[in-house]
């Protein structure tokens, strides 16, 4: 099977720092990935190399559509990289405040729209028709993740976890095959990690290949086929999530030397 992202020796340093070290990895359609580790072992970096915020220095990442169609995403923008079908998430949330849930949301259609924003403001049919459409997958993702009934409430007075899942709604609403997800576990109770990685497989059972990049094995042991661990910008292990966190390398990177931990 053609894997959705094909990872290849991406690297990336700042000043004489290493932040990523040659890492490499596959996700196949319909799978979640675990990229796991402390804070600071460059996960976010990673992300943001994959979402076109910051260029690799080494290596490149290929996408491959649900057509077949194979597209290379270095020097490639951000939005030509939502285009393509990749969306993300953000680990400090990134929401405007002060705006309702459902326009929160409906701001991640906007690489799906058909017509500028100019159509809409001026009240032009083909723009009305274009604005509904938006709005209406927007309501759909809010019931995707749980919050259909918080559409009209103030994102900025919602819960952390409620504000994490407006959003995936908004990443969501871009019709993404691959879904990064950037510390969703952050703040988290183990109730609402739980529903997390529910949702994390409703969305893998819908097709939607899935990065979760988070420091708790707790979720990406519940939600997650495979999982790369990393330190210090290596990759450090592979496999499983329990065979990860079971490695002496990513004990040593939590716990320190001479402590153990179970998954």
């Amino acid at each position: 099977m053609t894997p959705r992202l094909h990872v290849t020796g991406i690297g990336k340093s700042f000043a004489d720092a290493k932040a990523l070290d040659a890492i490499t990895f596959d996700i196949a359609p319909g799978a979640a990935l675990g990229v796991l580790g402390p804070n600071g072992c460059g996960r976010t970096v990673l992300l943001d190399i994959l979402s076109g915020l910051l260029p690799p220095d080494h290596g490149n990442a290929h996408f491959t559509d649900e057509a077949g169609t194979r597209s290379s995403l270095a020097g490639l923008p951000p939005q030509d990289i939502v285009e393509l079908g990749i969306a993300r998430t953000w680990q400090g949330l990134r929401l405007i405040g002060g705006i309702a849930v459902l326009d929160e949301v409906v701001l991640g259609a906007y690489s799906r729209r058909r017509t500028g924003m100019f159509s809409a403001a001026l009240g032009l049919p083909a723009g009305k028709q274009d604005m509904a459409r938006a709005y209406d997958r927007a309501r759909q993702m809010l019931t995707v993740v749980g919050l259909g009934g918080r559409a009209s409430s103030l994102a900025d007075q919602l819960s952390r976890s409620e504000q994490m899942r407006v959003g995936m709604a908004r990443a969501l609403t871009a019709e993404p095959e691959l879904l990064l997800l950037d510390a969703p576990a952050a703040g988290l109770g183990d109730a609402e990690r739980a529903n997390l990685a529910e949702l994390i497989g409703v969305l893998c059972e819908a097709g939607i290949s899935v990065l979760v990049a988070d420091r708790s094995i707790n979720l990406i042991a519940r939600c997650c086929d495979q999982a790369i661990a990393l330190d210090a910008g290596r990759v450090v292990a592979t496999g499983s999530p329990t065979e990860c966190f079971a490695s002496a390398a990513v004990q040593q990177a939590y716990f320190g030397t001479g402590l153990r931990a179970e998954c």
